[in-house]
């Protein structure tokens, strides 16, 4: 039929000629009779690794093509639009690490997480973010997939890798365990 409903109908849409620079960008899709549909996406040649500590913050820049550390990069953490609480410059190692201002801090400790921060790093016309926003997997979440989100009570499991970054390349080895809750006491599932 020309109108097919309840089907997934997949249209390439070539964005390279839109697309060229470092940036922030925002992809809208709207149909006929159908809600808006926005999903932003990132273009760049870093990755920013955000680290939240009890008394600092840390930012790791790396060129995602070597991964080796982007030294030199200006980074800006802020916690809301042009509200910077910290800033600096990466090191030799692509690091970052300043201690949070005292407020900060205060409302770090005090909202278990509930703090919205975003780091901008640039660097020779190209730009990188990264952050804390608790909505991180807006747009993704495995219900959209039809991937049951089903919650097992009493039971705890912990995956481990053998360390916790690695370079382009690199094999990853993992182990996961699992084990049910009974009576105060753990057993094999």
């Amino acid at each position: 039929s020309p109108n097919p409903l309840n089907q997934v109908v997949q249209i390439p849409v070539d964005i390279t000629s839109k697309v060229q620079n470092s940036g922030i960008y925002t992809m809208t899709l709207k149909g006929q009779d159908l809600p808006m549909q926005q999903q932003t996406f990132v273009v760049s040649k870093t990755a920013l690794l955000f680290k939240i500590g009890a008394d600092q913050a840390l930012v790791w820049a790396t060129d995602l093509k070597t991964g080796l550390p982007v030294a030199g990069m200006n980074i800006e953490i802020q916690e809301g639009p042009n509200d910077t609480i910290l800033s600096g410059v990466t090191d030799q190692n692509g690091l970052f690490s300043k201690d949070w201002p005292q407020g900060v801090k205060d409302k770090l400790e005090s909202s278990y997480g509930g703090v919205n921060i975003l780091v901008f790093g640039s660097k020779d016309g190209d730009m990188a973010v990264t952050g804390n926003d608790s909505v991180w997997n807006q747009g993704i979440e495995s219900w959209q997939f039809h991937i049951s989100q089903g919650y097992v009570e009493k039971m705890r499991s912990y995956i481990m890798t053998d360390r916790p970054l690695y370079l382009p390349g690199q094999a990853v080895f993992w182990k996961a365990m699992a084990r049910s809750e009974v009576d105060g006491k753990y057993q094999l599932l």
